[in-house]
């Protein structure tokens, strides 16, 4: 007699290791007799090894097409309001119809010149979660295009990041920033609107293996040419912007920020910004 099919959500807890030796090697006896098992295991398997890949191909149209109706790249320049301790970003977001999607950039100190490519398995971040979500930061093009490490940018260039996400047993929030040569520090998401407030990390939905665009580009506000780190935390707390703003600059490395927050998965991919890039 074989024991009673198991609920669907241990399958992908198995394909994670995130199973006792015990209860895993009984889930995989179960599977071995039971075909309807034997092919959510597979299923769940190869679903893990998607994510865990570096992401190929482009989103899908929609989720492109949603991004660049928010973004005009000819728009002439906005005029900026005076600019307080914490710079304001500019708007990217043309036509009136996304003028509403405000992009915003808050200057901080980040010391430390620690940085990493992308990879959805990050040196220092758990596995779990890691294998369950990706990050990706891309310039804001039609279609947008990944970035690689190295990659030479114009200074005014649009980023837009998108994921995958196929944790459903919790929810998991991100978020992103940009270090450019000077030091400062350019809110990517959540954007920052002034010293006084202090915005929550957006929840990142559930795609499964579908890779999805954040619903806003991000046009930096005046940044310095030379070398652009581009931060990105994925973490099941709900963080703010202040649980980054608040930490001395010796706590903002790499290195340091993946200490604060064992549970999270912290990236960090260098690109170059030029006056003469195209």
């Amino acid at each position: 007699m074989t024991s009673p099919c198991p609920p669907s959500e241990q399958w992908d807890l198995l394909a994670d290791r995130q199973l006792g030796e015990d209860e895993a090697q009984a889930l995989r006896e179960h599977a071995r007799t039971c075909d309807r098992c034997g092919n959510a295991l597979k299923d769940s398997e190869a679903l893990i090894a998607r994510i865990a890949a570096p992401f190929g191909g482009t989103a899908g149209e929609a989720s492109v097409a949603e991004v660049m109706r928010r973004v005009r790249m000819r728009e002439a320049p906005r005029a900026r309001p005076p600019r307080p301790r914490w710079a304001q970003a500019g708007l990217v977001l043309g036509a009136l119809a996304a003028s509403l999607l405000l992009v915003l950039v808050a200057p901080r100190m980040l010391a430390g010149d620690e940085s990493a490519d992308w990879t959805p398995r990050g040196a220092g971040s758990p596995s779990a979660l890691s294998q369950r979500v990706g990050i990706r930061f891309h310039r804001a093009t039609n279609p947008p295009t990944p970035l690689d490490a190295g990659a030479r940018l114009p200074l005014t260039t649009p980023l837009v990041v998108a994921y995958r996400n196929i944790e459903s047993a919790r929810p998991v929030y991100l978020l992103a920033f940009a270090v450019d040569a000077s030091g400062e520090v350019h809110w990517l998401y959540p954007g920052h609107l002034s010293e006084t407030s202090d915005e929550p990390a957006p929840r990142l939905e559930t795609t499964g293996p579908q890779e999805r665009m954040m619903p806003e580009a991000v046009q930096l506000e005046a940044p310095a040419a030379g070398p652009l780190q581009l931060v990105s935390i994925v973490s099941p707390e709900p963080l703010r912007v202040s649980s980054v703003e608040r930490l001395a600059p010796g706590q903002r490395t790499l290195a340091a920020l993946r200490e604060r927050w064992p549970a999270a998965v912290v990236e960090a991919l260098e690109v170059e910004l030029a006056r003469d890039a195209k």
